[in-house]
């Protein structure tokens, strides 16, 4: 019996080192997961491959790089039916599909492809202007196909930002996280200047013109703007007038889920009027379509910066400074196995001495 019990003992104890050993190989892994949380943002000026990535690099960000499907059909509804970059690079003169011949401009793993039929094939059109251009960077079309083409198009594109802001949700101040994005606030920028020279100052300032997705918004641009004249970010798809999102979108690529137009708006009068403006507290405050050459003041929709975001494996969401996750110092873990070896040889002496 007391042979037995020893035999057991060992195994109890080879058993319990083991499975230490795993949990804090687990635990080393666990604590250094420092990945931001990121989210897409539309960019509507046309502007070749080089610029966008350089304008994403002064945001913080990079043009989108898409890992899997889900990822995929986000970029796709941001895009709002638009052809747009998105940050796939080829790697040297060949062709084909997969990572041998292709990474992420933000180094991603090149682990997904939706490339249309026939794509790539580094073989510009004899309509292409860039025809005697390698076909060196990746844009997606309006149904989510990939295809290879010159980064000398001037194209739109998706940009990808890391958010530094701990999503919550406050009607007072701040928008509810839509697509990923980060926590928000509306600014009143008394300048009156054209919507594009808005646009371009609220990018500057990693923000967008104010995108409205519901009755609080829009009461809330219309606390802030002081009851004058601004403009928000609704941009026209195409030439065709109705209300919805056949036929508009927001700059920020929230979804286009809420309107408050004037009665008889939008009539896209002289077929020129592609933005929108909310009117001044004279005129109710109300949306109306007007060309984007007026000269009014806005409201922006700009990020929070808080503390930066870090994922656990649950998903939760916890406010650290990401320079301060380290790794368990190995001493750390050497030391709780020796502790655990240590009780686990007092047990051992003690049934010993209680046989004797």
């Amino acid at each position: 019996m007391n042979i037995l019990l020893r035999f057991l003992l060992k195994k109890t104890n080879l058993f319990l080192f083991f499975t230490f050993i795993g949990f804090a190989l687990i635990g080393q892994n666990e604590a250094t997961k420092s990945e931001f949380i990121s989210f897409y943002r539309y960019i509507p000026e046309k502007m070749t491959w080089n610029e966008h990535k350089k304008r994403a690099a002064t945001m913080g960000g990079d043009l989108a790089c898409i890992t899997n499907a889900d990822e995929n059909e986000q970029v796709r509804r941001v895009a709002g039916g638009e052809i747009v970059w998105v940050g796939g690079i080829r790697k040297g003169c060949g062709n084909g599909p997969g990572p041998d011949h292709w990474k992420w401009s933000n180094g991603k793993d090149w682990s997904y492809t939706n490339w249309r039929a026939g794509e790539p094939n580094n073989s510009p059109s004899s309509h292409d202007p860039y025809s005697e251009y390698d076909e060196n960077r990746v844009m997606l079309w309006e149904n989510g196909e990939w295809n290879d083409a010159s980064s000398l198009h001037e194209l739109s594109a998706i940009y990808e930002i890391p958010s530094t802001s701990l999503v919550t949700y406050d009607t007072e101040s701040k928008q509810n996280e839509i697509n990923n994005q980060p926590l928000s606030y509306y600014k009143f920028i008394p300048e009156k200047m054209t919507w594009a020279e808005h646009n371009n100052r609220a990018i500057a300032m990693g923000g967008n013109l104010a995108s409205i997705s519901n009755a609080v918004e829009n009461n809330k641009v219309k606390k802030v703007s002081t009851g004058v004249n601004v403009w928000i970010g609704a941009i026209r798809k195409g030439c065709g007038n109705d209300t919805g999102a056949d036929h508009w979108y927001w700059s920020s690529g929230k979804k286009w889920s809420y309107t408050n137009w004037m009665k008889n708006q939008p009539d896209n009068y002289q077929k020129s009027e592609n933005r929108v403006h909310m009117t001044p507290i004279s005129h109710g405050q109300q949306w109306n379509d007007i060309s984007e050459d007026h000269q009014f003041s806005a409201v922006y929709e700009l990020p929070i910066i808080e503390e930066s975001v870090v994922h656990s494996e649950d998903n939760d969401m916890n406010s650290k400074d990401s320079k301060k996750i380290k790794r368990i110092p190995f001493r750390i873990i050497m030391g709780s196995l020796l502790s655990v070896g240590t009780v686990l040889s007092v047990s051992e002496i003690n049934s010993r001495q209680k046989e004797k």
